[in-house]
Formats: C-alpha cells, structure tokens, sequence
C-alpha cells in the first residue's frame, strides 16, 4: 500500500476526514477534487463555474498525532532513555525517530483551525444542473482543517532514521503540537517526505453530488 493510501485510511479511521496530500498543499473549500494515485488533486472550483457560496467557521476542534506502524520514537536525556513524563525542560535532549517499515510516517499538529461550505444542499442543487458533471469523479470540500505550523515526516523506504536535538521544552513541544521550532535535525537527507514549520491545509471532509441533487 502506497504512504498516501496508508495515511488517508488511517485518518479516515480516526477522525473519519481525508488528507491532504501533501499536506500544506493549497485546497480551498469549493474546490473540485479528483482521485489521482491514491490522492485528492484539484481541478478547479465551483467558482469557475459561477456557483457562488459562503464560508463559514468550524467549530470541530481536531489536531493530528499519529504514525504508522513500523515507526518508533527513542527519547533520550543525559545519555539516557526517558519517558517524555521525565522529560526536564532546561536541558537538552535527543528524539530519534526510526522509520522500520517502508512507506511509513511521522505527523504532529497544534489545534486546527476549521471552513466549511454553508448551506451545501443548496449548492449540491446547483451542482447537479452543470452540463457533463462527472457524478463519479469529481468531489466537493466541504470542510477543510488548517495548521499554523506542523510536521510531517515520510519515508518510502526502511532502515531510515532522524534525529531531532534541542532543549527538553523544544523537543516537548514537537512531540504535543508538531512544532518544530528551537530544535535541529539530523538525517532527513535520506527522507522521501519532510515538511517541518510550514503551514497549510491537513485534513478535510469532501462529498460527491447526486443526480437529483442530495449529496454524499
């Protein structure tokens, strides 16, 4: 299974949302999205189809703290391995992360801001009447969750490690809201996917339209 499937089907488990991909990528709410290698990719908006809609705030609270199986995290302080509740804030400490399976990865968020589409069945109507819609294809954002600053670490292959340095209050701080600032990093040469301060669009929620106009 590709690290986009993997990632996808596990948030979708979770928090029952799918991902952006690569997450940070610009997607807005109205975009049309289709299904390209196991991820959404963008072909437009509704506007470009003069269906106007309203935004509104989401009030669903989400942050994301997840890896996948075959990646484990050492924590370490003084030459030691510690448990994050031992973890002293002053003094510097070590995270190594070790990728151990193929197609593996590593996500951290604060608290993500929420848009959504108002009123959807009314613009699933208007949807229904555009000339030559692919009902199967396309898909709507309803709902799209933005990070101020998160971390995203992805490899396609095994055996692969990375070290992040820094005081105890820093490497906490990656660990709780993948913030990754005030810390250095090690080894992300060998990475097939490594977004670090960087913020954007994670997670959303997409419908299709039906023919009569209900939407699913």
């Amino acid at each position: 299974m590709s690290i986009i499937k993997k990632y996808d089907t596990r948030l979708r488990k979770k928090i029952a949302l799918r991902a952006v991909w690569l997450p940070g990528t610009y997607i807005k709410v109205g975009d049309i999205l289709r299904l390209k290698n196991d991820a959404f990719v963008s072909v437009g908006n509704l506007k470009d189809y003069d269906i106007s809609f309203s935004e509104k705030i989401i009030a669903e609270d989400h942050s994301i703290k997840i890896q996948s199986q075959g990646v484990s995290c050492t924590l370490s302080q003084n030459k030691a391995n510690i448990n994050v509740s031992k973890l002293a804030t002053e003094i510097e400490a070590d995270l190594k992360i070790s990728f151990n399976a193929e197609n593996s990865y590593f996500m951290r968020t604060p608290k993500l801001q929420g848009m959504g589409l108002d009123q959807a069945l009314k613009v699933s109507h208007k949807i229904a009447k555009i000339p030559n819609w692919d009902f199967r294809k396309n898909y709507i954002v309803h709902k799209i969750w933005i990070a101020d600053d998160f971390v995203f670490l992805g490899s396609t292959k095994k055996g692969i490690d990375l070290t992040f340095t820094g005081k105890g209050e820093a490497i906490k701080n990656l660990l709780d809201n993948g913030i990754s600032s005030n810390t250095s990093v090690k080894g992300q040469n060998e990475l097939g996917f490594e977004i670090l301060g960087k913020s954007g669009p994670i997670v959303m929620q997409v419908f299709r339209v039906k023919r009569d106009g209900d939407f699913y």
